[in-house]
């Protein structure tokens, strides 16, 4: 339904219910980690931009895409921290 698409498409955009504390997710760190469909295998390893990018779209139109054609199989890996913070941990 393109009204509650919208309306999650806000949420994670604008309001930041992304899983991290109310900020806006940053579609450069989600990377495709795997897919159940054999025909969307192209898009592990990238970026939902990266990906958006390719297709020429927008990151959530290809978010929603993905999820949609995969029967909500799609797996992520979610690439936060701040480098120097990382780096003075290790």
């Amino acid at each position: 339904d393109p009204s509650s698409a919208e309306k999650i498409r806000h949420h994670l955009e604008v309001l930041g219910s992304d899983g991290c504390h109310g900020v806006p997710i940053e579609w450069d760190t989600i990377e495709i980690s795997g897919v159940s469909a054999p025909h969307l295998a192209e898009y592990v390893g990238r970026t939902v931009a990266d990906s958006a990018a390719l297709r020429g779209e927008e990151p959530w139109v290809t978010a929603r895409r993905l999820l949609t054609e995969d029967r909500l199989g799609t797996t992520i890996l979610q690439h936060v921290g701040h480098e120097e913070n990382v780096q003075q941990i290790m």
